[in-house]
């Protein structure tokens, strides 16, 4: 007894449970993988997914790892990758071979773009499934998915800590993974994970991938509901019209209304367009002094723009408001009349072609409806700039002079319209 006790604080110094001090880790055993997608360019991942799973369960402190090099003979002697489990006792035979508690074995099927992999550990005394999990990730990742999921398995087979995961959405049926492991659909009920941090994706055919970041408490249960915002079809036409305010940077000119309309298409979450606007006039006046008092002359520049631009969706609002960003480019029209005598006769005196580059960002309004609206602002980033004539009186007898300056017709635009989505 007294021994007993000496241990026990002999332990308790050193910070470790007795408990623990007795608890043994269990062995796993990573053998090869079944390639079950039938594709010989695969063929790579039968060994290249249990040496990457081997490596991460070779940080864990939940289990010891066979060597994978210690595995090639007894591999090749029961064929178990060719055949998968087959049954208890070549289970029983590979672990006793291999010297493990638990072999860890799995299959992959699939494609090039997207892999699907299934793991099980399987007890090599009872030939019982002891924890199964399946992972799916485009094939660059799924080397990383797999090692993350196996650290989920061991801490599950030595009996680590776990919390518990119930989910909700509306609507109902969405597919739930968690780190990439497919967990069931909601309403997913206390679904058993590993306590600390996980990714969480709620998703469902027509709607949204949800993405969020879970933290799991260790006997506790942690409880998320997510709404999806529907999905845009794959491809879908518009045609637009609405109407911008524009304020120029330029003193001289006052602001004025453009009237614009646009047709494009949405692939996803991107947007291209075409747009094109006109405004009725911008008017402004100059003045000059004579000997006879300050004359004024009326003039007006008439705008037409065609531009081409493409948004993206950044993030999603739900399913009533989109919002997007993006930007433009293209080309503005200026034409420059002078109003001689009567308001109602006019000349142009010039006319220029302007580039335009620059920013748009707005949102969306019921963007699944067949009419949705939007709010839009742009930036004009390019500094247009054109020439402006200002008339001089010499005196009586003289002849007015004139004088050119550059206008600057950089400008910043605000305004909205509806959208007919077909």
């Amino acid at each position: 007894m007294f021994r007993l006790t000496a241990f026990a604080a002999f332990m308790a110094a050193l910070g470790v449970s007795p408990l623990a001090a007795q608890k043994q880790q269990k062995t796993v055993a990573v053998v090869n993988f079944v390639n079950s997608a039938g594709q010989p360019g695969l063929n790579y991942l039968k060994t290249a997914l249990p040496e990457s799973i081997s490596g991460s369960l070779s940080a864990s402190r939940e289990v010891r790892v066979v060597e994978r090099s210690g595995l090639t003979n007894i591999l090749k002697e029961i064929e178990l990758e060719q055949s998968g489990v087959v049954n208890t006792g070549e289970v029983a035979r590979a672990g006793k071979l291999a010297r493990a508690d638990v072999l860890l074995m799995g299959s992959f099927s699939g494609n090039p773009e997207r892999i699907t992999v299934t793991l099980k550990a399987v007890d090599v005394a009872t030939g019982v499934v002891l924890e199964g999990r399946s992972v799916s990730a485009p094939l660059s990742d799924i080397l990383e998915q797999c090692g993350q999921t196996s650290l989920a398995m061991a801490a599950a087979i030595a009996g680590g800590k776990t919390g518990l995961l119930t989910v909700t959405s509306a609507p109902d049926g969405a597919e739930v993974l968690v780190d990439g492991i497919v967990a069931g659909k909601t309403p997913l009920v206390e679904y058993k994970v590993t306590a600390g941090q996980h990714t969480l994706f709620v998703r469902k055919s027509g709607y949204q991938e949800a993405e969020k970041n879970v933290t799991i408490r260790a006997g506790a249960t942690e409880r998320i509901s997510e709404t999806l915002a529907p999905a845009r079809e794959s491809v879908q036409m518009f045609m637009g019209f609405g109407y911008q305010r524009v304020f120029p940077s330029a003193a001289a000119l006052q602001a004025g209304n453009l009237f614009s309309g646009q047709l494009g298409v949405n692939f996803g979450r991107w947007t291209a367009d075409i747009a094109f606007a006109f405004n009725n006039s911008w008017n402004h006046t100059y003045t000059y002094a004579t000997p006879f008092g300050t004359l004024s002359q009326k003039r007006e520049y008439t705008l037409s723009s065609f531009l081409l631009g493409i948004a993206v969706e950044p993030f999603s609002l739900g399913q009533y408001v989109s919002p997007y960003v993006g930007v433009f480019g293209g080309y503005t029209i200026v034409n420059d009349y002078r109003f001689k005598g009567s308001d109602d006769e006019r000349e142009r005196v010039a006319s220029y072609d302007l580039l335009q580059l620059g920013v748009k960002a707005g949102i969306e309004i019921m963007p699944k409806l067949s009419v949705s609206l939007f709010l839009e602002g742009r930036y004009n980033a390019f500094t247009s700039a054109i020439q402006r004539s200002t008339f001089v009186s010499q005196g009586i007898l003289g002849e007015p002079t004139s004088t050119t300056s550059d206008l600057n017709l950089t400008n910043f635009s605000i305004g909205g319209g509806a959208r007919l989505n077909f």
